[in-house]
């Protein structure tokens, strides 16, 4: 489900929680504690480290409240909050985490609700949208997931990848063309995943 970056009832809350109010602490943990949760086995498989990396999330969210300013984008902060726990992490032990990049590699999941196309009755379609994806680079990836999964706006975006807006622009334009120059046979498959990410951009 795409959760909607600029709610005004996420605003609400947060000027709640920079007050000191608890419970308005307590709705960003249920709201947000699976999403992340999602997002960061998109990096690593696992799952204990995740738990752990979302955990001390919150609790410098909670311990830094008294400095912490008004954010917009509370999604997107709190993705950005994630990815550097969890590279700091790698940084630490890059042997057992097999990192040799600059910051942790992206994946893409292709289960639960998340997958690009979800009926059932897809199934042969989904295989091929499989194939499309997988011709794409993990930073590629990344870029359609935030744009066309997650809904973020690019300025969003440049934040978590720390890309300039023409580089990113200039990335997820290269993405798209890569998928139309490989799968160009394909006119039916490409439409639809156009359809959907259409569809996607604008709830």
């Amino acid at each position: 489900m795409i959760q909607g970056l600029y709610s005004q009832e996420d605003t609400i809350f947060w000027e709640r929680f920079l007050s000191g109010d608890d419970g308005a602490y307590a709705y960003f943990y249920q709201k947000y504690v699976r999403i992340l949760f999602s997002y960061g086995m998109r990096f690593t498989s696992d799952s204990e480290l995740v738990k752990d990396c979302i955990h001390d999330v919150f609790v410098k969210l909670y311990s830094k409240r008294s400095k912490l300013k008004h954010v917009n984008q509370i999604q997107a902060y709190l993705f950005i909050s994630l990815k550097n726990e969890l590279y700091t992490i790698f940084q630490k032990d890059k042997t057992v985490y097999h990192i040799d990049m600059i910051e942790p590699v992206f994946c893409i999941d292709y289960t639960a609700e998340e997958q690009l196309i979800a009926k059932e009755q897809e199934m042969e379609e989904q295989k091929r949208l499989r194939q499309i994806l997988d011709t794409l680079t993990p930073r590629q990836k990344e870029a359609i997931y935030y744009r066309y999964i997650q809904g973020m706006e690019l300025d969003e975006i440049c934040k978590l990848m720390k890309m300039n807006y023409q580089s990113l622009q200039n990335l997820i334009q290269r993405s798209i063309q890569k998928i139309k120059k490989t799968f160009e046979e394909t006119d039916n498959t490409i439409q639809h995943v156009k359809k959907h990410m259409s569809i996607t951009k604008q709830r």
